[in-house]
């Protein structure tokens, strides 16, 4: 069915609205429309709100929660900080891609095994078993057991979203509507996840808007809509705090340095001063040297990014984690 020719109103949209308030976008635009949705997106938006729509899998979500395959013993045994009664949270991973077919999926599987459910070297999993079936029932065009989501054709829409159409359509600036409908989704999940689990997250969605001056009730646009490994990006910006104490504090990393050691120096008698209070004396001699701003907060900060990324922490730029995936749409 050919689509007709149609503006689009992004009234109450922005980089605030979550996953429901999305797909109520693209609801107020059939009604105000006189179209059915058919009629008013493209073929590849109607993919992506029809998978939108359904949400997260709510059946491989399921499984998560029995808790008669938890490894119960070890998680009593661990317990939480503040209550040794109760277990811990069991620790999953959660791995996002885009496919090389431009889709969207989302996966899940214990900390401890790898994404087919063999074992890996370290931390034993919180699982007594757990196994992941390439199609869950019997049909070959079934998903994984444990994909949470799975979302057709966001290519097309990135496409919009990098500005690389020669002559965009109206009813395109929805996909700026149905990518940020796929963070939420993904926000949902966590917000659901990070209650009951550990979550360690491998990959996420990062967003990036438009400067333009933007308000609740504006028509914001996005610039970036990215996957990427967030401890890497942490890491990165460390570097990046790190590279810039100069312009930021007024003092040099090597100043730095030479009077940490200077003030951690042991006495003659007593024990060696405790870095806690090694921070508190550098920041007063800071500010007796003229650096009024600094507080012991400042050179905290400081210290542990020197002695992460200085002195044998994670190497610039490389992830806590690197897993390969066997590719599947």
């Amino acid at each position: 069915m050919r689509t007709r020719q149609w503006t689009p109103v992004l009234k109450h949209f922005d980089r605030h609205s979550d996953y429901q308030d999305c797909l109520q976008v693209i609801w107020r635009n059939v009604g105000a429309s006189g179209l059915d949705v058919e009629e008013l997106l493209l073929p590849y938006q109607r993919h992506l709100f029809r998978d939108l729509s359904d949400g997260l899998d709510e059946h491989a979500l399921a499984t998560l929660y029995d808790w008669w395959e938890y490894d119960l013993e070890e998680l009593f045994r661990r317990g939480r900080m503040w209550r040794r009664d109760l277990p811990a949270k069991p620790r999953i991973r959660i791995y996002m891609e885009r496919t090389t077919k431009g889709n969207f999926k989302c996966e899940w599987w214990p900390v401890g095994v790898d994404n087919f459910g063999g074992r890996e070297f370290g931390d034993a999993p919180d699982w007594r078993s757990w196994h992941r079936f390439e199609n869950r029932s019997g049909g070959w065009d079934s998903r994984p057991s444990n994909e949470l989501i799975f979302i057709h054709d966001i290519d097309h829409a990135l496409i919009t979203i990098r500005g690389l159409k020669r002559s965009p359509r109206p009813v395109e600036t929805l996909d700026h509507v149905l990518l940020q409908g796929i963070a939420g989704l993904v926000g949902q999940l966590k917000a659901r996840l990070e209650r009951h689990f550990e979550v360690v997250m491998l990959r996420d969605l990062f967003l990036i808007w438009t400067p333009e001056e933007w308000s609740w009730h504006g028509e914001d646009r996005m610039a970036k809509w990215e996957i990427d490994d967030p401890s890497k990006r942490q890491n990165e910006a460390e570097v990046a705090e790190l590279a810039s104490v100069k312009e930021r504090l007024g003092f040099t990393e090597t100043h730095f340095e030479e009077l940490w050691a200077a003030c951690a120096q042991k006495k003659r008698s007593g024990p060696a001063p405790a870095p806690r209070n090694v921070s508190t004396k550098v920041a007063k001699a800071l500010r007796e040297q003229g650096f009024s701003h600094i507080t012991s907060g400042d050179t905290d900060r400081l210290r542990f990014l020197i002695d992460k990324h200085r002195h044998g922490g994670l190497r610039r730029g490389k992830s806590a984690e690197v897993i390969a995936f066997p590719e599947r749409d």
